[in-house]
C-alpha cells in the first residue's frame, strides 16, 4: 500500500483567516529549542513540558504591544494526572517539575480554589520589545516572499510581451537583421522596473507595431 503524498503549493484548499484547524496541538515554543538548555534535557523533560502545554489554558491572554496573545498558563493540573499521562510515577514528575523550573524553562503558581498548580512554559513570557521583533521579522518574511513572487510573474508578463513584438515585428526587404525593440532591450539591460511603468511601455509598443 503506497503512501498518499500532496504537494502542498498546488494544494486547492486555503484557511482564511477566520477558520479554524481542526484540531488541536501541543507544541514547543521556538524560544525555548532556541535555549542553551534545550540539548540537555532528557525524553522525560520534553514529555512533561508537551503534556503541560496540553493543558494550556487558551482563554488566558495577555496583551503585549497591542497584540493579544496567549499567556501560557495551564488550568490548574494535579501532578497526579501529568504523572499518568507521561507514564511515571508522582515523585518523579515532582522532581521533572523543579528540574525545569531550575532550568529556567518553567514555572508554576499555585491555585489557591483548587489547591493545584498552574503552569507555564517560560517560552510564552515575552515582552513588548520581543513582540515587535517577531512581528518585524514576520512583515520582512511576507515582504520577501511576495516581491520573489511579484518579480517572477512580471518577468514572465514581459517575456510573452516579447514574443508577441518580436512576431509582429516583420523584416523589410535588404535588411539583414531585425532591429531590437527598444523596450525590450532597456529590459534586458536594466533589469525588471516598475510593474506599472513596464508594461505600459510594452503595451504602447505592441499598439505601434500592430499600426
Amino acid at each position: 500500500m503506497s503512501a498518499h503524498t500532496q504537494n502542498v503549493s498546488v494544494s486547492p484548499f486555503t484557511l482564511s483567516q477566520t477558520d479554524q484547524i481542526p484540531f488541536f496541538f501541543c507544541a514547543i515554543p521556538y524560544h525555548l529549542i532556541d535555549n542553551d538548555i534545550f540539548p540537555q534535557l532528557k525524553g522525560n523533560h520534553i514529555k512533561l513540558l508537551l503534556v503541560i502545554d496540553r493543558y494550556r489554558n487558551l482563554k488566558l491572554k495577555q496583551k503585549k504591544f497591542d497584540h493579544l496573545l496567549l499567556s501560557g498558563w495551564t488550568i490548574p493540573v494535579s501532578q497526579q494526572v501529568l504523572a499518568d499521562r507521561c507514564g511515571v510515577k508522582r515523585p518523579t514528575i515532582n522532581n521533572l517539575v523543579e528540574e525545569l523550573i531550575g532550568f529556567g524553562l518553567l514555572e508554576k503558581q499555585l491555585d489557591d480554589k483548587s489547591g493545584r498548580y498552574r503552569y507555564r512554559l517560560t517560552a510564552y513570557k515575552v515582552t513588548s520589545e520581543e513582540v515587535k521583533k517577531m512581528r518585524y521579522q514576520h512583515e520582512m518574511a511576507t515582504e520577501e516572499t511576495m516581491g520573489a513572487q511579484e518579480i517572477k510573474h512580471l518577468q514572465e508578463e514581459v517575456e510573452a510581451l516579447k514574443e508577441r513584438i518580436e512576431a509582429d515585428i516583420q523584416p523589410q526587404e535588404n535588411e539583414g537583421l531585425v532591429e531590437v525593440n527598444p523596450v525590450c532591450q532597456g529590459i534586458e539591460q536594466g533589469g525588471v522596473k516598475s510593474s506599472d511603468t513596464l508594461i505600459d511601455k510594452l503595451k504602447d509598443s505592441v499598439i505601434t507595431s500592430d499600426d
